[in-house]
């Protein structure tokens, strides 16, 4: 342990002052930790609570990143997109807002009509194309 500039005085003895400095190391040490420690709890505390004032925005923009993504999606699979829509639901009462029930009947309509065509090639691909040409593509 490095000797402390002080002088030792004459009435102190060599082991008692040894004492007195570990004593004073001591109490250094524990001052410095605690006053560390103390600014580290701080420091956490502060990083918590700024994340937790974060959280809404990363969130929101999570969901229009996810809404946009979806968008991007929709546009390039030609599927059209409803009017006014911002990627949310229907309307208020639960009906859908710019498509009619018609158009989404056809769309149905079209989808089974392709799965059908679909099938019916896969039919004619493992029985080994014994029946001839394929079907013709399905209806438009």
């Amino acid at each position: 342990m490095p000797q402390l500039p002080v002088p030792l005085p004459a009435a102190v003895s060599s082991s008692s002052y040894d004492i007195l400095q570990a004593f004073f190391y001591g109490r250094a040490f524990a001052i410095t930790l605690s006053k560390r420690l103390g600014e580290a709890v701080v420091d956490a505390v502060a990083e918590v609570s700024r994340a937790a004032a974060e959280r809404p925005q990363r969130l929101k923009d999570f969901q229009d990143e996810v809404a946009a993504l979806a968008r991007k999606e929709m546009a390039d699979a030609s599927v059209p997109e409803r009017a006014g829509s911002s990627g949310g639901g229907g309307g208020a009462d639960g009906s859908s807002t710019g498509t009619s029930e018609a158009d989404v009947q056809a769309l149905v309509d079209d989808l089974r009509a392709e799965i059908a065509y679909s099938r019916a090639i896969l039919q004619q691909m493992r029985t080994g194309g014994k029946s001839g040409a394929p079907p013709g593509p399905p209806p438009a």
